[in-house]
């Protein structure tokens, strides 16, 4: 998760006889500097079912 100001939280949840449990806390994760997150130019399609990264 993002928050309104760009930090960032992680949580994680387990499947047990096919009911969703989540239960672990929310940990802060490292911020990302404005821009890391575009570093890498998209080359394609997200429906795209192969290679959309070619160099």
């Amino acid at each position: 998760m993002v928050t309104t100001d760009g930090r960032v939280f992680q949580t994680r949840g387990n499947i047990m006889g096919g009911v969703f449990l989540w239960n672990q806390p929310w940990v802060q994760q490292t911020t990302p500097t404005p821009g890391s997150l575009r570093a890498v130019p998209f080359k394609g399609d997200l429906k795209h079912g192969g290679v959309v990264n070619r160099s």
